[in-house]
């Protein structure tokens, strides 16, 4: 499969069209290397990219932002949303917080709701929530105000700051501080075994209810597990089979975070309604039925793409870009996703994140709209730097 000069010859030819009408909306803006930070301005709204990611301005806008780093201590008058290792974020935000990371720490001013996921997560005492917080992950600390209901679900969940409402945990351990003071009432549900530490000097207003806790049997783990291990099975065929393909996709995953991220968001959301309204005529449920198996595929297969890239940027240049090369790096990388995969809670999170990069580094490349890979390290051909999107 050519995926660079030959779109006609896909198999499905609504999806193909899918992606040619998705891909239209992006068009290249000036060319830099993807070392350097991408910001890219469309009216009031910042998307930012690269190794590190920091607005410290103020925006009449949205803020988008995906990177290893992210640093936000400006003033967004919209939304923001951030994917990255590390976020530090700090500043005010009149919109709702939208953010999944390794680390996440906040000591931001929220308009609206916030929602959050990641290894680590803390909401330092100088934050602050006007309106519901969400949050997932493994260590969950909060110690800044929440004004409305707030909902936790990690490995463990620590609540040491005031919160307007109520207070639904579900976790292996929970530790309520000195200086909680929850105006509603405290819900947890923990490992089994496990009691919750609630500080005498904590202050809840509503009652304390321990829920009962649900146990997930050795059956059900095992299950998962194999599911897991039948992604790197699957994945090792797809990427062996198809090396041209998967190369071309993972150079415009390292190309483009920010637009592979937003278009496999809305190829994940738009294809299924598009299929559904083929499928309403006789004619077109043939074809219907094609692509939704077809979707379905490339869903499954998205994060192996995402694979790919996380197991080049760690193997570096021990490996070529061949299909030997490739398949290692797949390897590596998709070990890693199935080890994060195991967390609980967060695990899933970090799988769906995988598919939309995945799905919007396929769409990019079967949209043919950058380079070709091999000439990012070229002076004549540099990498395809922001997009306008």
């Amino acid at each position: 499969m050519n995926v660079s000069h030959r779109r006609s010859a896909h198999p499905a030819p609504f999806l193909a069209v899918s992606l040619a009408l998705f891909a239209a909306a992006c068009r290249p803006a000036a060319l830099q290397s993807v070392d350097q930070a991408i910001h890219v301005r469309r009216g009031g709204d910042v998307i930012a990219a690269g190794r590190a990611a920091a607005v410290n301005d103020s925006v009449p806008g949205d803020v988008m932002a995906a990177a290893a780093d992210i640093h936000f201590s400006g003033d967004a008058g919209g939304d923001l949303l951030g994917g990255a290792g590390n976020l530090e974020l700090a500043g005010r935000v009149g919109g709702s917080l939208r953010a999944a990371g390794g680390n996440v720490r906040m000591a931001t001013d929220v308009l609206r709701n916030v929602t959050v996921a990641g290894g680590n997560v803390v909401l330092e005492r100088s934050g602050h929530v006007h309106g519901n917080a969400y949050f997932a992950g493994g260590t969950i600390r909060l110690e800044g105000a929440v004004d409305q209901l707030v909902r936790a679900a990690g490995t463990e969940v620590i609540l040491n700051g005031p919160v307007g409402g109520d207070v639904h945990v579900e976790s292996e351990r929970l530790r309520v501080g000195p200086d909680a003071v929850i105006d509603g009432d405290l819900r947890y549900r923990l490992k089994k075994g496990n009691t919750a530490n609630i500080d005498p000097g904590a202050r809840i207003t509503g009652q304390v209810i321990a829920l009962p806790p649900v146990t997930t049997g050795i059956g059900d783990r095992l299950l998962h597990i194999l599911r897991l291990l039948g992604f790197l099975v699957a994945g090792t065929v797809f990427v062996a089979m198809l090396p041209r393909a998967t190369a071309v996709a993972e150079t415009r995953l390292r190309a483009r975070p920010g637009a592979s991220f937003g278009l496999g968001l809305a190829w994940l959301i738009l294809v299924p309604i598009a299929v559904l309204v083929l499928a309403i005529t006789v004619i077109g449920l043939p074809l219907a039925l094609l692509n939704i198996a077809l979707y379905l595929v490339f869903v499954y297969l998205a994060r192996a793409v995402v694979a790919v890239w996380l197991g080049r940027l760690m193997l570096q240049r021990r490996v070529a870009a061949d299909r030997t090369g490739l398949t290692l790096s797949f390897l590596a990388g998709g070990g890693v996703l199935l080890l994060l995969g195991l967390i609980p809670w967060i695990g899933a999170l970090i799988t769906v994140v995988a598919c939309l990069f995945g799905l919007g580094a396929i769409a990019l490349a079967l949209s043919g709209a950058t380079q070709e890979p091999g000439t990012a390290h070229r002076p004549e051909h540099p990498t395809v730097g922001p997009m306008e999107v």
